[in-house]
């Protein structure tokens, strides 16, 4: 081959690599920026979802259904657990344990009693029931 051919695919494989770089780059760039948008605004979502609870007919706490925890209610006579965007009493201190039975919820409207500590917790927010009732 001669010496000016050479040179012109040599020339051709650097504007190919430098064109390769920048592309890479490129994507880099565009893959950071969605790392930083998902974490300010994905992470901070909210969704309005809530489980609230009554005392006495008073609001006491409101926790965001979002969020695991585990919480003691009424000094210590309910328990109740947030895990995987559903709520429910752990462990309760009442004879008939009707709150503990009743299960996890999730939907707007739905509720867990205690009568015997003048206890409510209910799901603000979000989906309504599928079939259209309470609790």
């Amino acid at each position: 081959m001669n010496e000016k051919k050479v040179q012109i695919l040599t020339g051709e494989a650097t504007q190919k690599k430098k064109r390769l770089r920048m592309d890479a780059l490129l994507i880099a760039l565009l893959l950071l920026a969605t790392g930083v948008l998902y974490l300010v605004f994905g992470r901070a979502k909210d969704d309005g979802v809530y489980v609230v609870v009554n005392v006495e007919g008073e609001e006491v706490a409101r926790y965001p259904l979002n969020r695991d925890g585990v919480y003691s209610l009424n000094y210590g006579s309910n328990i109740l657990q947030i895990e995987d965007g559903y709520a429910w009493i752990r462990e309760a201190d009442c004879p008939d344990q009707i709150c503990v039975l009743l299960g996890k919820i999730n939907r707007s409207g739905e509720l867990i009693v205690c009568l015997p500590n003048m206890l409510i917790v209910y799901i603000e927010g979000g989906e309504e029931p599928l079939d259209g009732t309470v609790g």
